[in-house]
């Protein structure tokens, strides 16, 4: 019959080609190894922390054989070596994605360098106020980390400006390059950011139940100081 030769005919799209077509209308080649190499890399960045807090007995074992101070120089090389090695992963990956042509305007422009310089300013000012310690997690290490530290935020101690200013960062330059694939990658790298901070609190928070009822077990009065919240 003609209305169901019709309804054959007829092509029914499938949610992956939906989604297919919406990345190709704004101009993301995701046939790019380094989309998804820079995408995956951003997905994990913002949880450094949280393996720090979750591995404690493997932290223990390696502040115990080489020393607090060298585990976490040890760990703070590596963390930062994975950030600049995303950073410049991902201007590889912006300058090999196809441009997108509302994001040329000068208005967009304009918003992109607000972003990437309110974002690098936020960077310096942390780096300037706050200690190495106090940034990279040190009291997870057992190093005393004062609890208030000198850069504004919310009052969560699990917040740390420094995700916010790298969101901000990388929003600027996708929207400077008109690359919509470095925009796509930069909410899912303030997704993971918010995760990550809901996930050592989460950490923190059993270990620090745990400590307390260890405590309370073996009849030694006190609670969690300053310097003993972190997680084992």
């Amino acid at each position: 019959m003609p209305g169901e030769a019709g309804a054959i005919g007829q092509q029914v799209d499938l949610p992956d080609q939906t989604l297919l077509r919406l990345l190709q209308t704004f101009n993301v080649n995701i046939s790019e190894p380094l989309f998804w190499c820079v995408l995956m890399m951003f997905v994990f960045e913002p949880f450094h922390r949280c393996v720090i807090v979750g591995q404690g007995r493997f932290r223990n074992v390696m502040t115990h054989h080489l020393g607090t101070k060298l585990t976490f120089r040890i760990y703070c090389i590596l963390s930062i070596s994975y950030s600049v090695l995303t950073f410049f992963l991902f201007q590889k990956a912006v300058n090999s994605q196809p441009r997108m042509r509302d994001l040329q305007r000068n208005e967009a422009l304009l918003v992109g360098y607000v972003f990437a310089l309110a974002g690098f300013i936020i960077k310096a000012h942390i780096h300037m106020t706050s200690s190495i310690a106090s940034i990279m997690g040190g009291q997870y290490f057992g190093i005393d980390v004062p609890r208030k530290t000198a850069f504004p935020g919310p009052s969560d101690r699990y917040y740390h400006p420094l995700g916010t200013s790298s969101v901000m960062c990388y929003f600027g330059l996708s929207v400077i390059r008109a690359s919509a694939a470095g925009i796509l990658t930069t909410i899912i790298l303030g997704v993971s950011t918010i995760l990550a901070s809901q996930l050592e609190r989460c950490y923190h928070e059993t270990g620090a139940k745990a400590k307390l009822q260890q405590r309370a077990s073996t009849g030694v009065p006190g609670s969690l100081g300053d310097g003993d919240r972190r997680a084992d």
